[in-house]
Order: C-alpha cells, then structure tokens, then sequence
C-alpha cells in the first residue's frame, strides 16, 4: 500500500455486523472509488485473514489488533462502568434489576440501591456528563494506538461503532493528535443501552431522525454535528433482483408448495422458552388450528444458541444459522447479506421476538408478529421475554401498531391466521414504522453516507 500523495481513511470493524452495515454495503462501495483515498480497516487480529479474503483491493489494508488488550485497560473500564450509570433508561434499569433476581445477597441490593441513586441524580445532569468526559479523556490513556497513527499517518479515522470501547480509543487518539473523526452509531438500540457516549466524534452519522434525537439530547452531541444518512444494509435488498422461490426452496430444503413463516427466536441466554414457542407452532400445525401448506423457517441468532429441549424437528421446521464464527465472533459475508434477504423476500410472514429482523422485514413489507410471552411458563416480569420489548428503542416502534404483540398462545394463533388470509392487514401502520426507522428507503443510504465520510475528509483540508 502506498500512501504518498494520498489521503488515508482509518476505518473500525470490531463488531460482526459492521460487515453487513458498512463493508458489504455501498458505504464501503463509494469510499474505495476516490482515486485519491488510501484505507486502512482495523479488525480483531484473529480475523484479519477472512477479511482479507472478502474485502482485500490495492486500496485496502487490514491491520489485526486485540480489542480486549485495548478496552481491558483498568482506568478505561472505570470509566466505561460509570458512563452505564449516566444514562437512564429500561435496558439498563432491567440490567442492574436482574442481578437482584439471581441472587438475594444484602450486598447486591445495596449495589442497586446506589446505581439507581446515582443514576436519578445524574443521568438528567449535562454538567455531570460533560464533567464526565472531562475526566474521562484526561485520565484514559492516549496515545494508545501509537503504532498505526505513526505509520500511516491518517487524515481521518472512521469509527463505525461510536458507543464501543476499542473505537472509543481511536476516537480519544484521533482528538489526541487533532485528526478529524467522523463516528457512527452502529444500532438502533446503542443510544440506550450502551452509557454515555465517552468521546465525541467531530461528526456522528446515525441512521434516523429517532436516533439523532437520542444523540443530540441523552449523549448532548451538537444538532449541527449529526447527519442522518439512513440504513445502508439495506439498499441491497432494495436494488438488487432476488433469487428464484424454486431456488430458494431447493437451497433451504423448502416445500415449494407451501408458504413459509419465519420466525427468529431471542436464543440463549435471553431466554429458554424459545423452544415451546416452536412446540406451539407445530401443534397448531398438527392439530389443523393453522393452514396445513404452511413451513417455518427458524431463523437463528447468529451470535446465539437454540437450545430445543423436548422440540423434536420434523419437514415443516427448518433450522438456518447464518453468518460464520460462534458468539461475538460471527461475520456476515456477502453471501450472508443476499441470504437474509432472500428468506425475508420469500417468506410470507415473520414472527419474531427481541431482535432487528422486525426492521430487515419492513423492506418487502412482510406482516409481522411479537411474541411478548414465555410459551407455556408464566414467568415473573423480569425473567420474561416482555422485559425487552419495553425497552425504549424498541417501545418506540412498537407503539406505532405495524407489529402485532401477542401475549398468548391463542393470540399467536389468530393473528397468524389473520396475517395469511390478509397479507395487507395493518400495512398502514408499517408504513409509518418505515418512516421512524429508515427515515428513506430508496436504495441510497450507502452512497449518500460514503460520499458524506469523502465530503468530511476533502473539505477539512479545504
């Protein structure tokens, strides 16, 4: 890689969705087409050679570092554990309420007691989160990431994943140094449930017009430093023809006579009820409560188990497992990408619970239903499913109604009846969740985000 008389782009991938975020979208598309613009992307050193082997151009280079040698640095985990007080919100309240549940200790309540305490007093305080920061980049170590801002010299560090604590470090070295930084907030729900944003980024791209409202009131980011750009991941579900339902069906082992219903579970450890949800679908299945020319794709976290218990598959479940590695580990290939896609285009209704499928699936308009119980258990509120459909990011979307919440068996039965025999059922009120969370969805967040980063970068300089 030669970067004389050229600009460098330092770009973070150290989560397994910014694959399918940012590398396989057009973000990354439009920033390797400026003739004058070097990459440098940064990946965890045990995956720099997948990478390479997707992503590699003359233009591109990728340096392996260990996120856990960077982000486990003790004054840096101090702080990070404060900034989860700065912030209140329901995920973070369930958090701090579970371990109470798990154990009874005096000293645990008394732990929940503070952090609730301290939280009321000083998560609606702006002079305690700006002294926050004050001292949260005068006391973290700078100058961290030394070795790579010497040797290539950057012009501007891209932070795909602004709340993590390993793009936090080059975000504090960028400042350190007076590179500009342009950050992203990776997911809808980062806002409330990662703390407070540490360090600010000189400009920060979000998704929606919710998410900047988040960023500029709850984490105090400037309005005239955000830029709403929209989803990129998506564009290719919107720009890019499907495979067939006949290959689909051959490839994933389908029937293609019948209709197929997906459903993404939550998966171990959030919950493990996920099984008797499948039991339920398939004695309704059985017992002629739903359509017999129906199939269900189970669609797996990628980052979590499904433990089955007494569920015993049969032809109509199939189980599909996307992305590569296990846990925190997973990648989306490109290939993954098209794969999403096409079982959300030929499926005919999503079930799902505690997870960003609801918003893939509102791009071919599917009809969708939340599962808010605990399949056959009555369980107590804070070991139920229900715990994270309160969540704020979620409520937002939720309240709108273009997702049916069901809170029983029999309830899941009749909406999915209702679902097949009227597709349309409800499409006015997608179209307002659409709204909410694409802000556009016309196939152009890529290219408008990657020539927004190029915009930063060259009038810097200006």
């Amino acid at each position: 890689m030669s970067v004389k008389n050229k600009k460098v782009l330092f770009i973070t991938s150290f989560h397994g969705i910014i694959s399918k975020n940012i590398l396989n979208s057009d973000v990354f598309k439009v920033l390797k087409s400026d003739n004058n613009l070097e990459i440098v992307v940064f990946v965890p050193e045990h995956k720099k050679k997948l990478f390479e082997k997707y992503y590699s151009s003359e233009k591109v280079v990728f340096e392996g570092v260990n996120p856990r040698k960077i982000s486990q640095n003790r004054i840096n985990v101090f702080f990070s554990r404060i900034s989860l007080l700065l912030i209140n919100s329901h995920y973070l309240w369930y958090k701090k309420r579970e371990k109470i549940n798990r154990s009874k200790s005096l000293i645990i309540f008394l732990k929940y007691f503070y952090k609730i305490t301290f939280t009321k007093f000083f998560a609606s305080s702006k002079i305690a989160k700006k002294i926050f920061r004050f001292f949260d980049y005068l006391f973290v170590p700078k100058n961290f990431l030394a070795e790579y801002f010497d040797k290539y010299n950057p012009d501007c560090v891209f932070v795909t994943d602004v709340f993590d604590s390993t793009d936090s470090f080059f975000l504090r070295d960028a400042k350190y140094r007076k590179i500009h930084s342009v950050g992203m907030v990776r997911s809808w729900d980062n806002c409330n449930s990662k703390g407070l944003l540490r360090v600010l980024p000189d400009k920060l791209i979000v998704n929606n017009e919710t998410i900047k409202a988040d960023a500029e009131f709850i984490h105090l980011v400037p309005q005239n430093d955000i830029y709403v750009g929209g989803l990129p991941q998506f564009d290719k579900l919107l720009n890019e023809k499907r495979i067939s339902r006949e290959l689909f069906c051959n490839k994933i082992g389908a029937d293609i006579k019948k209709k197929i219903i997906m459903f993404s579970p939550v998966g171990d450890p959030l919950s493990d009820t996920d099984w008797q949800i499948c039991q339920i679908l398939k004695d309704a299945l059985n017992s002629n409560e739903i359509p017999a020319d129906v199939q269900f794709l189970v669609r797996l976290h990628p980052g979590r188990d499904l433990p089955i218990g007494d569920f015993v598959k049969d032809n109509n479940f199939i189980f599909d497992k996307p992305g590569i590695g296990e846990g925190k580990d997973v990648e989306f290939r490109p290939d993954d990408t098209n794969h999403l896609a096409d079982s959300l285009f030929h499926s005919n209704l999503i079930i799902w619970i505690a997870t960003t499928l609801g918003i893939d699936a509102l791009v071919y308009d599917k009809p969708q239903i939340v599962v808010n119980f605990d399949g056959f258990e009555n369980k107590k509120y804070i070991e139920s499913v229900k715990r994270y459909h309160d969540e704020d990011h979620m409520k937002k979307m939720l309240d709108l109604g273009g997702m049916s919440v069901v809170n029983s068996k029999e309830e899941l039965i009749d909406i999915i009846n209702k679902y097949i025999n009227d597709p349309s059922l409800n499409r006015d009120k997608r179209k307002m969740v659409i709204d909410q969370q694409f802000w556009k969805l016309d196939g152009r967040s890529g290219e408008r985000i990657g020539q927004y980063i190029l915009n930063e970068i060259n009038n810097y300089f200006l």
